[in-house]
């Protein structure tokens, strides 16, 4: 049986690379983090082993203006210098332990966003690989080395839908399925979006057809979920999953203003795409059955 990326290049394994951490530098570039130091200080309450047992007399420091600032500039220069290739190994190294403070950072004022934590690990991944990449046994020709990293974060990517489908089931039980807990949900999050309120929300309410549509998703969304692991073995599943999570994802953004498109760019991985970086590969002679 064949798996997917069975058969990665090292063409391939850059070009991950590349993506994944331009993702970071464009998420990165793009969040306020400087401006929590605005916020008040009785709302941080440190998260994260790098930050909860600092000693009082610095137990603020990461949330200065100087340090924050410090920190944006740092990882940014981290995260191009291995999208250039400059001593990649140290410098994905650096950027792992940023992305950990940051991450850590922002958690401190009561923000836990799971889609992040797929990416944040996906780097933790590459690093690793780029200090062992030379030890690895290459003998083995059915299998190539580079497939490792890139099934590690598929599997990283599809554990955490599997893990949040499982969360809200025990969190919440199977009662939440049966009543207008969704419609609650969407309305809530829609009314105080922080992107482009579309008022979409409102049609829960005024069209019966949009809102049995979402209710019906609902539970079929977290069976998906729960089952996203066997994306990695069957490629019948994998398009099935897609067919239901894309939509999902675009009905969330479009009725909650959510759009977790960080996470959704690592959708990239479901696919097969080392047959269109093959040189000499012209796309048009690739066989679709091959993704």
């Amino acid at each position: 049986m064949k798996i997917l990326h069975q058969n990665a290049s090292e063409k391939t394994f850059k070009f991950i690379c590349v993506w994944i951490f331009g993702i970071w530098f464009v998420y990165i570039l793009l969040d306020p983090l400087i401006s929590l130091a605005q916020y008040p200080k009785s709302l941080y309450f440190p998260a994260g082993f790098l930050l909860k047992f600092l000693p009082k007399n610095i137990f603020y420091i990461p949330v200065t203006y100087p340090f924050l600032l410090f920190l944006k500039i740092s990882l940014l220069l981290s995260i191009g210098s291995v999208i250039l290739g400059y001593r990649k190994k140290w410098t994905a190294l650096g950027a792992c332990f940023l992305l950990t403070v940051f991450e850590g950072i922002v958690r401190s004022f009561g923000h836990i966003n799971h889609p992040e934590l797929p990416l944040l690990f996906s780097v933790f991944v590459l690093t690793i690989f780029f200090f062992f990449e030379d030890s690895i046994d290459t003998s083995n020709k059915d299998i190539s080395k580079y497939s490792i990293p890139l099934l590690a974060i598929l599997f990283i990517v599809c554990l955490s839908y599997c893990f949040a489908g499982i969360h809200r089931l025990i969190a919440r039980g199977i009662e939440i399925y049966g009543t207008n807990t969704i419609t609650f949900w969407v309305i809530e999050e829609g009314k105080r979006s922080r992107l482009l309120n579309w008022h979409m929300e409102d049609l829960m309410l005024t069209n019966p057809f949009i809102s049995l549509i979402i209710k019906v998703g609902f539970p079929l969304v977290t069976i998906f979920e729960i089952l996203a692991p066997f994306c990695l073995v069957s490629r019948q599943f994998k398009y099935l999953w897609l067919m239901v999570m894309v939509p999902f994802h675009m009905m969330v953004w479009t009725f909650m203003g959510i759009f977790f498109w960080a996470n959704f760019a690592l959708y990239i991985l479901f696919f097969d795409f080392n047959v269109f970086l093959d040189r000499g590969k012209k796309p048009w002679t690739v066989s679709f059955k091959s993704l």
